[in-house]
């Protein structure tokens, strides 16, 4: 049986608890760490109200807790939809309405963008509040059960052609591409 990425990065925190799994601006986080607040996010996730397989678009700049919320979105039984924060307000606007996204994670850095977004999300959350939330929230997630065949992740493509369209990863799909070498969270 494959191991999906979730599994994968929880067994990094039970083998090897105090690796380091990240390091962002001069922080380190150990894998122990990194799963712990990857929990926290998909048990506060799991009290908003989505349902398995909603997706949650992530439109964050890089940092460590990029990828506490990737692996928390998935954990949660939800879809990760990680967003190019170099596209404009119009083709980020197209993504969010093609993809139906129910949620959002947004870095307060780039919120200006997202004020020219008439877009209405059933919950939003940023960094800032997803930092604070981590520290204090002991909630634990409920277990759900993720298959190799369910959706994981959508990436937009870049619509060179025409409008972006989104590619849907399965949990397989991750597995196999880091099989190769290729890596799409770490």
């Amino acid at each position: 049986m494959t191991m999906l990425m979730t599994e994968i990065v929880q067994n990094y925190a039970i083998q090897q608890p105090n690796g380091i799994a990240t390091l962002y601006d001069g922080e380190k986080m150990s894998y122990s760490d990194f799963y712990k607040r990857a929990e926290k996010f998909a048990a506060y996730l799991q009290e908003q109200g989505y349902e398995k397989d909603d997706v949650i678009a992530l439109y964050t700049l890089n940092s460590d807790l990029f990828l506490v919320a990737y692996i928390g979105v998935q954990l949660a039984g939800f879809v990760v939809m990680p967003i190019n924060t170099k596209l404009a307000a119009p083709e980020v606007e197209f993504i969010f309405n093609h993809s139906e996204a129910k949620g959002l994670i947004y870095d307060e850095r780039i919120e200006e963008i997202l004020a020219d977004i008439p877009y209405t999300f059933q919950h939003r959350v940023g960094l800032l509040e997803m930092k604070e939330m981590i520290q204090s929230y002991d909630g634990k997630p409920k277990v759900i059960k993720l298959e190799p065949d369910d959706t994981a992740v959508v990436l937009y493509t870049s619509g060179t052609t025409g409008k972006p369209k989104g590619v849907m990863l399965t949990h397989q799909n991750i597995v196999s591409l880091r099989k190769y070498g290729h890596y799409l969270w770490i």
